[in-house]
């Protein structure tokens, strides 16, 4: 049976011809506030694909958790990145799903994040250490530099360090190609022998060099405490078929590209968000202080502080790094009063989502507090920073872990202030990050 396309209202801005492209790109989360006042759901015009925007928390729900089944990771997003890296476990579909994921989750226990936590913390102090009292720090790239060599080591331990600056590059040139990619999804256009092609096609050849060289030296050295072991071992039960050495690159580089980069926008935002409340900075330097007393933080150290758990889950929520979430329809759906046919492209954003008035009093507000009685937990509909349900982030853990390092490690030897420069507009690529973050270090008095 045919389903007449529902009776919902356009999104605004909508451009002749181009349709929402350019307010996705432009200025994305002023143009989700406004559709926020139009209608809980929209309809978008991008290409040639019948597309809706989800405004509502609920509605986001029934995609993610109760109506999952129904929805897959299909649709131009998915089949680009595809191309490129093959069927990882973020963009794998419903019928691979699964088993990839628990072949994936005995690498990130509790046991495998406790044993990166010193790799975390010797990156965070030698990236803190390397900064002098008085000077202005590009947060960005310091930051950017501590997360990559930290999924580097953390993933492939047995590179040659000497690779790892060369390889950080690389993941950054991939991720800007990959969004390339999506945003024009003309295959045509990045067979071209331009400057940004040769540049991206390098770095996937070094990263997927890396990996092949890095699962060598693992199979014929084994080291039963890395991560890369316990994807290297998932399925010696017998329950599931491992990984083919295909799948392993597949799983390896998106954890290295796309996982890093969210945890490098959660970081920016939050040191920008410290440097602009004093008050705040006080309460985390006071916490580190009374938690740590000067030691480098071990896992069983990151539950000792609340206030810095706060700080993070408000960074989430005010600034997530993914602002905008793809889902497929594979088969005739309702969401709310409106049937959809099969094969229709629902958009949704956590920022929209996580800055509802309704859920979130004084939701543009920048408030650690609010989470002092507020748990995130998996049944809170409109905390979606790691996504939910089944295709939930399963390395969550593993990046608070990282976020928490770095910023008690700053916090217990410096005090930031905003510098000229900073530019604290969000870029909305694959993830949002500031444009610019400059902030000047303050060596803390210490008694």
């Amino acid at each position: 049976m045919t389903i007449p396309p529902p009776t919902v209202p356009d999104a605004p801005g909508g451009l002749p011809v181009i349709g929402h492209g350019v307010r996705l790109l432009r200025d994305p989360v002023a143009w989700l506030e406004r559709c926020r006042s139009t209608a809980d759901i929209l309809r978008l015009r991008l290409g040639r694909r019948p597309a809706y925007l989800l405004c509502r928390a609920p509605m986001v729900h029934e995609v993610l958790v109760t109506q999952s089944g129904s929805f897959d990771k299909t649709g131009p997003f998915f089949e680009q990145t595809r191309a490129v890296i093959g069927d990882s476990l973020f963009t794998a579909s419903n019928a691979l799903h699964p088993r990839q994921r628990r072949l994936m989750q005995p690498a990130f226990t509790r046991a495998r994040i406790a044993d990166a936590v010193p790799v975390m913390a010797a990156e965070a102090e030698a990236m803190r250490d390397a900064w002098q009292p008085g000077a202005t720090v590009d947060m960005i790239g310091a930051i950017t530099g501590y997360v990559h060599r930290v999924a580097l080591r953390t993933l492939l331990p047995t590179l040659d360090p000497a690779e790892i600056g060369r390889l950080a590059d690389a993941t950054g040139c991939l991720l800007a190609g990959l969004f390339r990619r999506t945003a024009l999804p003309l295959r045509a256009v990045h067979r071209l022998p331009l400057p940004a092609n040769r540049r991206f096609d390098r770095a996937l050849a070094q990263l997927q060099d890396a990996c092949t060289r890095a699962l060598a030296a693992a199979r014929a050295s084994p080291d039963p405490g890395t991560i890369l072991d316990a994807l290297l071992t998932a399925g010696d039960d017998g329950t599931h078929a491992p990984f083919s050495e295909e799948e392993l690159c597949a799983q390896l580089l998106p954890l290295l590209v796309a996982s890093a980069d969210t945890t490098v926008a959660t970081l920016c935002w939050l040191l920008q968000e410290l440097s602009r409340a004093p008050d705040f900075q006080h309460r985390l330097h006071e916490e580190v202080d009374a938690a740590l007393g000067g030691r480098t933080p071990a896992f069983e150290d990151l539950a000792r502080l609340p206030f810095l758990r706060a700080l993070t889950a408000e960074t989430l929520r005010h600034h997530p790094p993914q602002w905008m979430l793809t889902r497929t329809s594979i088969r005739e759906v309702r969401i709310g009063p409106h049937h959809f046919a099969a094969d229709t492209d629902f958009y949704f954003s956590p920022h929209q989502i996580q800055h509802a008035p309704g859920d979130y009093p004084h939701p543009q507000r920048f408030d650690p507090d609010r989470w002092s009685e507020r748990v995130p937990t998996a049944r809170d509909l409109s905390y979606l920073p790691f996504s939910s349900g089944t295709r939930k982030c399963l390395g969550d853990h593993f990046a608070l872990a990282s976020i928490a390092v770095a910023a008690s490690a700053v916090a217990a030897r410096w005090t930031l202030v905003p510098a000229s420069g900073t530019d604290a507009r969000r870029v909305a690529t694959t993830v949002q990050t500031p444009v610019a973050l400059h902030l000047t270090v303050r060596e803390r008095p210490h008694p």
